[in-house]
């Protein structure tokens, strides 16, 4: 699993920086990112995300 930001969605309040326990999401050129490498995938952001960008993705990869 991964997690994802509809950039389309996003309006760029941060809050998702704020309530990101590890650090792991930035906001650059108007938008929210998520660095990958840092995520734990805690789902924090996404039940704080006001407009609903973020998503959590399954990775296609994963055993089912």
């Amino acid at each position: 699993m991964r997690i994802v930001i509809d950039q389309k969605a996003c309006i760029s309040c941060g809050a998702c920086v704020v309530i990101c326990p590890f650090r792991a999401i930035r906001l650059a050129d108007g938008y929210a990112s998520i660095d990958q490498a840092r995520c734990t995938q805690c789902q924090k952001c996404i039940c704080k995300c006001y407009t609903r960008a973020i998503h959590a993705l399954k990775d296609e990869n994963a055993p089912v």
